[in-house]
């Protein structure tokens, strides 16, 4: 392989000769040479005089899909985990974990490949996002959020040329009056048609048609980050979405449903609801996933998609009444909450298969993936690992351990959770300010459902999960970044309140005049 790459680079040196650019032909040739198993695979080849071409690159983040209900985001002929159309061209990370339980947690490390504790949910500015990597790769960077957190009030602006959050199509007041109806009496006011999704967020169809324009007068190569929000409650999906038995007065608001836990959710009273929201929770996934399906055409029609390397991911999942649960609040550590779509697409022209791979891994990976992929060079510091080698070698196995991480209570009484897994092994682990507090460890296998704690079992498997979350922790404290202090106007704050998010901690301050 190293032979091979230097042939390469030899050969396009030469190539420097004869024509103008040669810097730019001469270190091409020279991250082929020294580059990792992503360089080897990026075809770097003049694209034009002087110039270098890479692929364009487009993270698509669905805010609270769980993995295992990805699958209704294709067709209905897609059965028995066979993908078919356009989700066919995605290798699919089948056991990826997401680094934290809610989106404050998690961000970060899909943005950073670090954690929380270390660059902060609201970015310091000295931590490195995949988008500032990516501008000073020579990427234009544009990004297009339904979720407030991607915004500049929250440190998410870092690296893009361009963050845009578009807006409702009513006033900030109109919005506010519809909200108050909509918690009055929310099952009358969607059967109206007074509330919708589109009151709480903008809708996945209009971000698609933004990043569509967006596209259209960006320059090669482009990055684009798009997060919807539609499959994060309150699921008021279009009604065409619906099935044919679902019942509109068995509607159960979803603000209701994230306040109830333990028996509360096991009634009986309650299970003709909870099968009405759990009805409407799948028709936003259906709804996403034809909207994708028309994001993948509109690319195809303008050149953007074969070359084009893409992620589909989420921050986490939600929980839908299992174990007593609701929502992704609290402390919940369960893999409906932290097991997440992780698909990856190629760009055709690298001749690779696409498969599913089963090999655990974390939304930490995506970034010193994509890096490598693009043959730049690595992180530093990262919680994350390079995913090349499985996607090359079907027989690869990683041999790590994936940290996840949530938190319940507040200081002083702050405890924090880890979920730490290697193969079928999954420790839930509590702690305190100082201690340890709980231990519980699943056997993925025999037990996926998590409901038999066998750490009295296994204490050898325990020790060394605990070790590793122990390892981490010290880790974060090594890294921890200077933080910035949070400041949220009161128009987004009120958003986030809408939303479930818990905001006591925010600090509000009077809305800039530039922000979009």
């Amino acid at each position: 392989e190293v032979a091979a790459a230097l042939a390469v680079a030899l050969t396009l040196l030469l190539a420097a000769w004869r024509r103008r650019g040669a810097r730019l032909v001469l270190l091409a040739g020279l991250l082929l040479a020294l580059g990792g198993a992503g360089s080897r695979l990026w075809a770097a080849i003049p694209a034009a005089e002087g110039t270098v071409r890479r692929p364009d690159v487009i993270v698509i983040l669905l805010d609270t899909l769980r993995a295992d209900h990805a699958h209704l985001l294709e067709s209905e002929d897609a059965t028995d985990g066979k993908a078919s159309g356009w989700s066919s061209e995605f290798f699919r990370f089948s056991r990826a974990y997401s680094p934290g339980s809610r989106t404050g947690l998690a961000l970060p490390g899909i943005m950073t490949s670090l954690s929380a504790r270390v660059v902060g949910s609201t970015l310091s500015p000295d931590a490195n996002t995949l988008a500032e990597l990516l501008q000073s790769a020579g990427y234009t960077t544009l990004g297009i959020s339904a979720n407030p957190r991607i915004s500049r009030q929250f440190g998410y602006d870092q690296g893009f040329d361009r963050l845009i959050l578009p807006g409702g199509g009513s006033d900030f007041l109109v919005v506010s009056l519809l909200k108050l109806a909509v918690a009055a009496a929310p099952g009358v006011s969607y059967r109206l048609g007074i509330a919708d999704g589109d009151l709480f967020y903008p809708r996945v169809t209009r971000l698609r048609r933004r990043a569509i324009r967006l596209l259209e007068h960006s320059t090669r190569p482009t990055f684009l980050y798009l997060q919807t929000m539609d499959i994060h409650g309150p699921y008021l999906p279009p009604k065409d979405y619906l099935p044919s038995d679902y019942e509109p007065g068995e509607f159960i608001s979803y603000f209701r449903f994230v306040r109830l836990s333990g028996d509360a959710l096991r009634s009986a009273e309650l299970a003709p609801g909870l099968r009405n929201l759990r009805q409407r929770h799948a028709a936003e996934v259906r709804f996403t996933g034809d909207e994708l399906e028309r994001l993948v055409s509109d690319l195809e029609k303008r050149g953007r998609w074969e070359e084009t390397l893409v992620w589909i991911l989420s921050d986490h999942g939600e929980a839908l009444g299992e174990h007593g649960d609701a929502g992704h609040g609290g402390g919940n550590l369960a893999s409906g909450v932290l097991r997440i779509p992780l698909w990856l697409k190629l760009p055709r022209s690298w001749g690779l298969t696409p498969r599913v791979i089963h090999a655990p891994v974390s939304a930490y990976d995506l970034l010193p993936t994509t890096l490598s992929l693009l043959g730049l060079p690595a992180l530093r510091e990262s919680f994350g690992v390079d995913l090349n080698p499985l996607v090359l070698d079907d027989a690869a196995d990683l041999e790590r351990v994936v940290i996840s991480q949530s938190t319940a209570g507040r200081p002083p009484e702050l405890r924090n959770l880890y979920a730490s897994v290697r193969g079928d092994w999954k420790l839930h682990l509590t702690v305190g300010s100082e201690e340890v507090l709980a231990r519980a460890l699943y056997d993925l296998g025999d037990d996926p459902g998590e409901s038999t704690n066998v750490a009295a079992q296994h204490l050898d498997v325990v020790a060394e999960l605990e070790a590793a979350v122990h390892t981490h922790r010290l880790q974060e404290a090594r890294l921890a970044y200077s933080q910035r202090g949070r400041t949220v106007d009161f128009k987004t704050m009120e958003q986030l309140r809408s939303l479930g998010y818990a905001i006591d901690e925010e600090t509000v301050r009077p809305p800039r005049r530039n922000e979009e």
